[in-house]
């Protein structure tokens, strides 16, 4: 009697995992909101459908214009808490919340749930070449540095140890860490304000 209730159970357990993905992709295929968290610059209306918000929008392409023109991320997220601009959660921005927002190509209309994209299928926000230059920034600076304030430099066949005595110097990496065997000490990078 067990392994038939078990068997029961499975089948419904199957069956209605079967009957939410459908309902889902339905739902994707009119571009309509799926549930989860919401995107911060959109709403959704009755119907279940994206529409531009009118008062978080324009904050979300000022924060594309900013890291354009050279803001960092943490510029940014300190910016948009000075707005008083919070999360889904309702809770401040975090540098990972501003690089999600710089990340998401939702904001050039794209839907996308599992296969299915929709180039078109809600409102955009940022225009295309704006997003383009995002991402060639945040591409670019993805290993950079340059958070870590100037810590050395490296040339085609020397590395030199900044700022402590900007000549050429034997730089050995241990772990997270430079060492430099000239003056015999760790060199570690401080984040710059």
């Amino acid at each position: 009697m067990e392994s038939i209730l078990e068997g029961f159970a499975e089948y419904y357990s199957a069956d209605l995992s079967e009957k939410i993905v459908r309902g889902m992709t339905e739902n994707a295929l009119k571009c309509k909101y799926n549930g989860g968290g919401q995107t911060i610059g959109y709403m959704i209306d009755e119907e279940q459908y994206f529409q531009i918000d009118p008062l978080t929008a324009p904050l979300v392409l000022e924060a594309y214009k900013m890291y354009d023109k050279g803001a960092t991320m943490k510029e940014i997220c300190d910016w948009m808490n000075g707005q008083g601009f919070r999360n889904s959660r309702g809770n401040p921005i975090s540098f990972n919340s501003v690089e999600k927002l710089l990340k998401n190509r939702r904001y050039l209309g794209e839907y996308r749930y599992r296969d299915i994209l929709v180039p078109d299928g809600i409102p955009q926000i940022i225009p295309q070449d704006l997003f383009d230059r995002v991402q060639a920034r945040m591409e670019k600076n993805k290993k950079s540095p340059a958070r870590y304030g100037r810590l050395y430099e490296q040339n085609e066949r020397s590395e030199t140890c900044l700022p402590r005595c900007e000549r050429v110097l034997q730089i050995q990496k241990l772990g997270p860490s430079l060492y430099c065997l000239e003056q015999g000490s760790s060199i570690t990078a401080l984040p710059t304000n």
